[in-house]
């Protein structure tokens, strides 16, 4: 790719080559586009709220970083106002609300819908609708994971991270600490915390409800992806389908958890979020949410998801653009969150992308 301004030479033999290719793709995807459903390692289970258990996932080599200070619950440790910290780089501008910790708005600052002055953010609207926002800690007590929802966090920042901490006095806390780098869109994250005076051994991280806006424009579009998750599990990428008929609040589906998981993520047609541990995920959970008819005038569907990441609470979350050499960088097989297809289909359009990578 050339910069503006820059003209490079294009052969009219690699025109016309390029062009074939072109055309072949978008024969193939008209002819192919409904993709098979594979099924994931462990077939998903319809579950109600139930304890979620905490023995430890299966460990691996961890990228430096500095270990998570560890909460005192001895004290109690709160703010007494609802307020919110920014931290952004030269790509993304994050905006976290020390009310549970959450993320309030994520702002692609290359990104922006036509005529639109203010950038693509990957929070949905659902998430200000619904009172449940991306990054939010759950342990599966709903009593503990109300009181961290509602409590609001003592803040710290200091150039671009930013910590949360909160703790009763009475042996349970939380600590939630964020960070970015110069550029990119990889958002560090550290979660830490107790229950009645013991350690977490692990705790699920919620993206969620729906990924971006949807305008009623996509959802009448039979070619535009709405949010879809995909994993990779045993080294193999697997996607989590979404209940065809949820229940009310919500149906949720465990998957991989007798798998080793090492990433997992949310994607539409074309943004995505991408939970990248240190240590491999124990499970993950996919929550499938009726929409009634209020908020169908938010989120124009008849349902939406929210992704839980069961983690030991270190590592990263890609929240960016769809784009193949972003995703190329991700660990394993992120890439596939592209999701041009599943089976043969996915590996044509590859081999595709590596002949005109080729070309120019």
């Amino acid at each position: 790719m050339t910069q503006l301004g820059q003209e490079e030479p294009i052969g009219f033999g690699r025109l016309i080559l390029t062009t074939v290719l072109i055309a072949v793709v978008f024969i193939l995807w008209a002819f192919f586009f409904t993709p098979k459903k594979e099924n994931p390692v462990n077939r998903a289970q319809v579950v109600e709220n139930k304890e979620v258990e905490t023995t430890s996932p299966p460990q691996k080599e961890e990228v430096k970083q500095e270990e998570a200070v560890s909460p005192k619950s001895d004290a109690p440790l709160f703010s007494e106002k609802e307020e919110s910290g920014e931290i952004e780089n030269s790509d993304i501008k994050i905006k976290l609300s020390n009310k549970g910790a959450v993320l309030v708005n994520a702002f692609l600052k290359k990104y922006k819908e036509k005529d639109s002055q203010t950038p693509d953010d990957l929070v949905s609207p659902l998430s200000s609708a619904l009172k449940d926002y991306p990054l939010a800690v759950l342990t599966g007590d709903d009593a503990f994971d109300k009181n961290i929802k509602e409590a609001l966090f003592h803040m710290e920042q200091k150039g671009n991270e930013v910590t949360f901490s909160w703790s009763d006095g009475a042996g349970n806390s939380i600590i939630k600490k964020f960070s970015l780098g110069e550029s990119g869109y990889l958002l560090n994250y550290e979660i830490s915390g107790t229950k009645n005076g013991k350690p977490l051994e692990s705790v699920f991280i919620a993206f969620g409800p729906g990924l971006g806006k949807l305008t009623k424009e996509q959802a009448k579009n039979k070619y535009f992806q709405q949010e879809y998750v995909g994993y990779e599990a045993n080294g193999k990428f697997e996607k989590a389908v979404r209940s065809k008929k949820a229940a009310e609040p919500y149906t949720e589906e465990i998957y991989g958890a007798n798998a080793k998981i090492s990433w997992s993520g949310v994607a539409n047609n074309y943004f995505a979020a991408i939970f990248l541990p240190n240590d491999d995920l124990k499970s993950i959970r996919l929550r499938t949410i009726p929409l009634n008819e209020k908020l169908k005038k938010i989120h124009p569907a008849d349902s939406d998801i929210i992704l839980l990441s069961e983690t030991k609470g270190k590592g990263a979350i890609y929240l960016g653009p769809k784009d193949y050499n972003e995703l190329k960088k991700l660990k394993g097989t992120a890439f596939r969150m592209m999701n041009w297809g599943w089976g043969w289909f996915a590996e044509i359009c590859y081999f595709l992308l590596w002949v005109l990578k080729k070309l120019y």
